[in-house]
């Protein structure tokens, strides 16, 4: 039996906008976290915006990449961004 976000996330537009804040503070682009997930560029514009749920594998490459814990990005529990401020 596979789990989907979908599962444990309260929503994916919730998901959608920590992906996002993630993405932003890093300072990098959706090509970027696309590239390091192993999706299109689309596909990530597409879990911004809470209109496609990501595969856990995808997400967690993703999260990795970012930086930020998978428990944070999914339910916004655990580690998120740092902006490397004191």
């Amino acid at each position: 039996m596979s789990m989907t976000i979908q599962a444990v996330a309260p929503s994916l537009e919730g998901l959608g906008r920590r992906l996002k804040l993630a993405r932003e503070i890093r300072r990098v682009d959706q090509q970027e976290v696309a590239k390091a997930a192993g999706v299109s560029r689309w596909t990530v514009a597409m879990w911004e915006n809470g209109k496609k749920e990501p595969g856990v594998l995808k997400i967690h490459k993703a999260a990795d990449y970012l930086g930020v814990g998978l428990d944070w990005l999914v339910a916004e529990e655990g580690d998120g961004p740092s902006t490397g401020k004191a």
